[in-house]
């Protein structure tokens, strides 16, 4: 766990680019209310994988301490 694991992939990156330029994805643009919630909710997901890093490079630690 010494790098940053990817958390987004280049495949999902490739499905977001293929639908933001569909039909469905013009139809309705969002408002600043909803973009900011959206802002909102990646930052937590954001702060939740950052944990979850730290935890796993803690565990590591302890099982290198261990050998």
């Amino acid at each position: 766990m010494s790098e940053t694991a990817k958390f987004y992939t280049a495949e999902q990156k490739d499905v977001l680019k293929e639908y933001s330029a569909s039909k469905d994805a013009k139809r309705t643009p969002i408002t600043e209310s909803m973009g900011a919630r959206i802002l909102d909710a990646l930052g937590e997901q954001q702060n939740t994988l950052q944990n979850i890093e730290r935890i796993l490079q803690n565990i590591e630690y302890l099982l290198k301490a261990e050998e």
